[in-house]
């Protein structure tokens, strides 16, 4: 993915942060489509002649308030087992639920967790502006498709001290020992490495609520309006971009954005990894 956000400083009003309101809701809820696929055309300039205008720079903020209300509301699970493990890292806590468990029951427990996090997916997405108007038969294959990414990005912070904090619904740990023997140590270094990169960055909250559309709209060839998935994407970078700017200097948003880009080019190796293990789930 390559962007031109950050050459220049952005006109960003670093003071307007605020929740989504109702009156938000009702001016740029409808039609979301239309209006990214209009302020495109703007953002294609170099980002020293974009003059968005008062009503497009309040739909930038919508975008920014609303991804931040969303992932409070689909994330909450992930913040409290980010809770548990830094108490547990504060105590040094080494002993873990499922330490002692079979395979059988970790393989149990991911079974048994792969129906919540594609709700989780479906549910999350079908409320992200613009997302939510995507074709139907596009929308499936991109729930589909980024399944995987978007299970990276939420459990990427729970990834922490070569060990994982991720919980099963049968109350068992799925620790790192685990995941070795499920999925393979090539696979899981992979993973870790991803985590390690992206936990750097140090992203707040309302930054790592834009990463969830961006992960979503990557680029895909099976889709059938790819153009439409480009814009959004080009829209959420943009907005990813000006929210870096409201608490981070010119270049330190730059260097952060840059890196983030090349540390989401390692989804699709890690992708194309789950999809060749995919069998070791099954019971030997």
């Amino acid at each position: 993915m390559k962007h031109q956000f950050g050459t220049n400083q952005s006109k960003v009003n670093r003071s307007n942060q605020k929740n989504c309101t109702v009156n938000d809701e009702e001016q740029f809820s409808n039609n979301v489509l239309a209006r990214i696929k209009s302020l495109v055309t703007k953002l294609s300039q170099p980002i020293t002649s974009i003059e968005l205008g008062e009503e497009n720079s309040s739909f930038i903020q919508y975008l920014r308030s609303k991804m931040i209300d969303l992932s409070n509301t689909h994330n909450g699970c992930t913040k409290q087992l980010i809770e548990r493990m830094n108490s547990m890292l504060n105590s040094g806590t080494k002993d873990f639920p499922g330490d002692w468990s079979s395979i059988q029951d970790i393989r149990a427990g991911l079974s048994d967790a792969i129906p919540f996090h594609v709700k989780n997916l479906i549910t999350f997405s079908r409320e992200m502006p613009a997302i939510n108007e995507i074709d139907s038969d596009d929308f499936h294959k991109m729930m589909n498709n980024r399944l995987f990414d978007f299970w990276m990005i939420k459990h990427a912070p729970l990834l922490q001290n070569n060990e994982s904090y991720i919980m099963l619904p049968n109350g068992l740990q799925y620790t790192r020992k685990w995941m070795n023997k499920i999925i393979g140590e090539d696979m899981v270094e992979i993973m870790f490495e991803f985590a390690q990169k992206f936990n750097a960055l140090k992203l707040t909250q309302e930054e790592y609520a834009l990463i969830f559309p961006v992960v979503i709209c990557m680029k895909d060839e099976t889709l059938y309006d790819q153009e439409t998935i480009r814009h959004i994407l080009y829209c959420y970078l943009y907005t990813l971009y000006t929210q870096m700017l409201t608490t981070r200097s010119q270049s330190g948003a730059r260097t952060v954005f840059r890196s983030l880009l090349q540390i989401l080019t390692l989804l699709p190796i890690l992708n194309d990894l789950q999809e060749k293990k995919i069998d070791s789930l099954t019971p030997e």
